[in-house]
């Protein structure tokens, strides 16, 4: 004899299956709408292409006023050749790259022509800006390989190819100006040197001024070329006068605590000469500048500890 469902057991069975409908149609929604969507390759045009490597094999030209210098997501018209052919990621992605280009070329120019004129910090900084420059460049080159058709590989090949070569030859030319600077700081301290040694205390100071947009450490050479020749005695003296005429923003306990190495090593931390240094070390406690009223008092505690 077959069974007979009762009217519950039949209601509670569809009732049942409803639920399991319910639990899996919103589990294979969410699989679903988890899933992102692949973004649409790019097809760039020939003359596109061309035209970002002319802007590379440019980048010693001289950036004029002109230039645009907005931000990378900032809108700009594309070519009406150009445009219909791109989607706004794409067209987004080749605006960045040739901004970043553009970025390269003045970051730079900017370096190039400070060379000699702006201080360490700034030459540092330009330094520093130039490289973040050079990164931006390549990811931006990287994503729009990424994004770009198949059939563009060549030319994006030829693309990296030029920006290597640019690369390459930007970073011998920045080179050669870190070596230029290297040498107008090594004149500079020989010329305050020898301004020095021959008591020329104001040209001294004055080569002096120059001197510190290249380094922020200079007592040390100055002190070391001073000694090279001539009189332990008259040098010492030259060097004490130099000191006390150095304005306090260059830091001249730097000076003093070169000077103090120098006599010890010399065992020359005697004499005349000595018990002006001790007369000058004092006054410049007097002064209360911060950081170099505590390196004052602790070279006066090394300059009693060695003086004969």
């Amino acid at each position: 004899m077959g069974f007979l469902r009762s009217p519950t057991a039949t209601l509670l069975l569809l009732v049942l299956a409803g639920l399991a409908m319910l639990t899996v149609t919103p589990v294979q929604s969410q699989q679903q709408g988890g899933r992102r969507p692949t973004p649409p390759k790019c097809t760039l045009s020939a003359d596109e292409l061309d035209a970002l490597i002319t802007q590379v094999e440019d980048i010693e030209r001289e950036p004029s006023e002109g230039d645009n210098d907005d931000d990378e997501d900032s809108e700009e018209t594309e070519p009406e050749s150009a445009a219909p052919q791109l989607n706004p990621g794409c067209a987004r992605e080749l605006r960045r790259l040739r901004h970043s280009i553009d970025h390269l070329q003045k970051s730079y120019h900017n370096l190039k022509q400070n060379t000699v004129d702006i201080d360490e910090q700034q030459y540092r900084y330009m330094q520093n800006h130039y490289t973040a420059r050079k990164r931006e460049l390549n990811a931006q080159l990287e994503l729009l390989s990424q994004r770009a058709n198949a059939q563009h590989r060549s030319q994006l090949m030829e693309l990296k190819r030029k920006i290597a070569a640019m690369e390459k030859q930007l970073n011998q030319s920045v080179t050669q100006l870190a070596e230029e600077r290297q040498r107008n700081m090594a004149r500079r301290l020989q010329l305050v040197a020898l301004n020095v040694r021959n008591n020329k205390i104001p040209a001294a100071l004055t080569n002096f001024k120059q001197l510190a947009n290249y380094t922020s450490e200079p007592y040390g050479t100055i002190v070391q070329n001073v000694f090279q020749t001539g009189s332990s005695n008259m040098n010492t003296w030259a060097l004490l006068s130099f000191l006390r005429n150095v304005d306090l923003g260059h830091q001249p306990i730097a000076g003093y605590e070169a000077l103090v190495d120098a006599l010890i090593a010399r065992d020359a931390l005697r004499g005349p000469e000595a018990l002006e240094l001790l007369k000058q070390l004092q006054c410049l406690i007097l002064v209360r500048d911060g950081q170099q009223q505590a390196r004052t008092i602790a070279l006066l505690k090394k300059f009693k500890a060695n003086v004969h």
